[in-house]
């Protein structure tokens, strides 16, 4: 019997103990599809398609979860007052990057100075003029363009996708006149949201991607200067 009251003592005892180390957190059951995509908590990368995330009390955890050639998906949860309860569990299903399939790797012929060196037998007034058509194919409007001081600029080009807008531009430099060389710029940038304008200078950041309509435009310069 004395056991018994021990034994009944002690559980009493420990619940508000127990009480206080099951308020201390909340844990997270979350799954992200497709299942290799990475999760991360508060920066910290903690592994891919499920993983367990804590919320220590009065504390807020930012989730993160995504992969190359998927929209980033992101949410917040608080552990304190005037915040809603952290849920059991949390589905991120992610949507593909139409910007991404609508484009291929460009880090060899995005934002940068590619050299076109002139075969021998064509004169730079010839030479010029054949580059610019072969550019104007592909962009409608040249925003500049003076042949004496060996510059073209085209005009941006703008394409809005679902959740990000991308701009190009094509830049033509005369480099060198013995031998004579061009060099070639796939000017390509990438701005957060739809539908933002090419102007907008301080929200687009160079992107390592270019679209695929323009993919071409150096191949086709190359091929014929050479």
């Amino acid at each position: 019997m004395k056991k018994k009251y021990l034994f009944l003592i002690v559980f009493i005892l420990a619940i508000p103990f127990l009480t206080v180390a099951q308020l201390g957190k909340k844990t997270i059951s979350v799954t992200v599809d497709p299942k290799d995509a990475n999760i991360y908590a508060n920066g910290e990368l903690l592994g891919q398609g499920a993983v367990e995330v804590v919320v220590r009390k009065n504390d807020c955890v930012k989730l993160e979860v995504g992969k190359t050639g998927w929209l980033w998906q992101s949410a917040k949860f608080c552990h304190q007052k005037g915040y809603a309860k952290p849920p059991k569990s949390k589905y991120f299903e992610l949507q593909k990057d139409d910007a991404f399939e609508a484009s291929i790797s460009g880090t060899d012929i995005s934002n940068i100075d590619i050299p076109v060196r002139v075969k021998d037998g064509l004169n730079e007034k010839d030479a010029w003029r054949q580059v610019a058509q072969i550019i104007t194919s592909y962009f409608d409007v040249i925003e500049v363009t003076d042949r004496e001081t060996g510059y073209l600029r085209t005009a941006w080009h703008l394409n809005s996708f679902s959740q990000s807008s991308i701009r190009t531009r094509l830049l033509l430099k005369t480099a060198s006149n013995d031998p004579l060389t061009f060099t070639v710029k796939i000017v390509s940038e990438r701005a957060n949201g739809k539908g933002v304008s090419a102007k907008a200078d301080e929200k687009y950041q160079e992107w390592s991607r270019v679209l695929r309509k323009f993919s071409g435009i150096v191949d086709e310069v190359l091929s014929r200067m050479q």
